[in-house]
């Protein structure tokens, strides 16, 4: 019906505080589909990232991860591009509270 997936606890892979601002990666199997929300938890509204994080290209001690938080930036990859995007979380936050 086109309406968004639940987002439940079993769901949730990492998640990330900022401000007031939530970084959320969602896993949703059995589908291999992976969403990054940012939600601003005084206004409630809630973004998607439009493109499909790649899991399996980011690592750390923790062990697999779809983003980091470094120098005040998103790092992601996406899938069929092995390039690290860095986003400035300004950008993500001011985009987000442009609604």
């Amino acid at each position: 019906m086109g309406a968004p997936g639940k987002l439940r606890w079993e769901a949730i892979e990492q998640i990330q505080l900022i401000d007031n601002y939530l970084i959320i990666h969602q896993n949703l199997p059995p589908d291999p589909i992976y969403n990054i929300s940012i939600v601003n938890i005084e206004t409630q509204h809630v973004a998607r990232l439009k493109f499909e994080p790649c899991h399996e290209t980011m690592t750390n001690k923790r062990g697999m991860d779809t983003f980091e938080i470094r120098n005040k930036k998103l790092l992601i990859t996406a899938y069929g591009d092995p390039k690290v995007r860095k986003i400035p979380l300004k950008k993500l936050f001011k985009a987000l509270d442009q609604f």
